[in-house]
């Protein structure tokens, strides 16, 4: 998973998501799966995965098959991101001499191609609600979030910090 820089890289996957898959998870006495929804990339590029799950979590959930929708919290393909969603760029998070934050679970032959957003950044805030919005809308009944990493020194973060110390 390391090196995949690109949704398309998972298509393989996608042909789980038919009834064939839904009856080899009813074999399997499977009555609640986990689905990535949204793991780091623009909102163009995770919609061809979306486009796909969201009929197949209303299968599963008229299958009495509950859902949750896997999201990656701080995730950024820097490279997708900055073509198709540049706005969310100045939501990074900021090591302490201001540079950007790299995944850390990830390894890089050149510059990092993984990100991490600012949980306190108002933008980076909205795509988090508009991730988890569209996987309610999608049907899924749960949401895992993965890729907590908050270490964060933009001068939203430290503010925060400065605050709580004192008060």
């Amino acid at each position: 998973w390391d090196y995949f820089t690109s949704p398309g890289a998972v298509t393989g996957m996608m042909g789980t998501y038919t009834d064939d898959g839904l009856e080899l998870l009813k074999k399997g006495g499977f009555n609640w799966i986990w689905l990535t929804w949204s793991a780091g990339f623009s909102y163009p590029q995770e919609e061809v995965q979306q486009a796909i799950l969201r009929p197949f979590v209303k299968k599963c959930s008229g299958a009495g098959m509950h859902c949750t929708a896997y999201l990656s919290m701080c995730n950024v393909f820097v490279q997708d991101v900055e073509a198709n969603q540049p706005e969310l760029l100045e939501s990074l998070q900021r090591n302490a001499q201001g540079g950007v934050i790299p995944y850390a679970a990830a390894r890089y032959l050149d510059k990092p191609l993984r990100l991490m957003g600012c949980l306190n950044h108002p933008k980076w805030k909205e795509h988090l609600r508009n991730r988890l919005k569209s996987a309610i809308d999608a049907v899924f009944i749960g949401a895992f979030y993965d890729n907590l990493s908050t270490a964060c020194y933009c001068p939203r973060c430290q503010g925060r910090e400065a605050a709580s110390a004192t008060g």
